[in-house]
């Protein structure tokens, strides 16, 4: 499977016009580029579909980095606001610059 591992901020991945799903609008799609995350982490990420070269749609977020909901094929799957912050995607319409946070 195709996944990177370490975190986004160490300095190993930087990515030109990625985002992670934290940053993405409400219901905006995107495709997923990789997985900053160790095998746990992907797979349970793989055992729901989100895998790299998926394309799901962010559909809401909770204040103070709560679950995080995405949509892939028609279903929904709540995900941790960490493991949001570890997938890495290229937004539909291109790169967004954005803070992690939703605005209230």
């Amino acid at each position: 499977m195709d996944s990177i591992h370490g975190d986004i901020n160490d300095g190993k991945f930087t990515p030109e016009n990625k985002i992670n799903i934290t940053q993405m609008k409400n219901g905006e799609p995107a495709k997923v580029i990789s997985i900053l995350g160790g095998c746990e982490m992907v797979r349970r990420l793989d055992a729901m579909g989100i895998i790299p070269g998926a394309d799901i749609i962010k559909k809401s977020s909770s204040a103070m980095k709560g679950p995080v909901v995405l949509e892939k094929n028609g279903k929904h799957l709540a995900i941790g606001f960490r493991m949001a912050q570890k997938i890495i995607v290229e937004p539909a319409g291109g790169i967004r610059a954005e803070s992690d946070e939703e605005p209230a």
